[in-house]
């Protein structure tokens, strides 16, 4: 009896395939869904910092996110004033940033302003911000009225290295002929309201309706 119930069930035990035996379309289909999935994660991961959740991607840093965020928190409030808060993640965002992108000349200057918003004077990281903006571009079509603005309105504060490179742009880029607009020259000539950096600049381009 026991040998006839040992059979018995031995006979009910299902077959085992291998794994050898597995087709390989059961095999792709498994990867090709795990593949969706994760991917499907990804996606979701990367799009939560959009609707409030933390400030960066995880997974797939992209500058021009974090150049995105910048401009998003600089944008100053309802008193015109931009928050500390806002000031400690526009400079988080940035060094993200230049961590991918070391010679972003917008991203070092971007820095310098973020330094010059938190007080009248620039600090030692404002003045490295700026001078690293030169050594990744010397001259920039771009950049260069934000750039000499900021250098100008902070002239006391400048090295006589990074003075040496403001006024080079300036004789570049500002003079005649150049692709600027004489209008936006004269925008630009207004934004400076530091006495010396006025001075140096009527020294460098004479009056302002020449």
């Amino acid at each position: 009896m026991a040998e006839t119930v040992r059979r018995r069930r031995r006979s009910k035990t299902p077959p085992v395939t291998s794994p050898e035996k597995i087709s390989p379309l059961v095999w792709g289909a498994a990867a090709l869904g795990l593949t969706t999935a994760f991917l499907s994660f990804v996606a979701l991961w990367e799009i939560i910092p959009l609707f409030g959740g933390w400030p960066f991607p995880p997974l797939l840093p992209l500058s021009g996110y974090y150049e995105w965020v910048t401009f998003e928190h600089l944008a100053p409030g309802r008193d015109g004033r931009v928050t500390s808060k806002n000031l400690a993640i526009a400079e988080d965002a940035t060094n993200h940033e230049l961590n991918l992108s070391p010679l972003a000349v917008d991203a070092w200057l971007r820095l310098a302003y973020i330094d010059s918003l938190r007080g009248p004077k620039l600090t030692s990281k404002g003045l490295d911000a700026l001078d690293k903006s030169f050594q990744a571009a010397r001259f920039d079509p771009i950049n260069c009225g934000d750039r000499d603005v900021l250098a100008l309105n902070h002239w006391s504060e400048l090295t006589p290295s990074l003075r040496q490179h403001v006024l080079a742009e300036i004789r570049m880029t500002w003079k005649p002929p150049v692709v600027v607009h004489p209008e936006v020259i004269r925008r630009w000539r207004s934004q400076v309201t530091d006495q010396g950096g006025g001075f140096a600049l009527l020294l460098t381009l004479g009056p302002a309706d020449r």
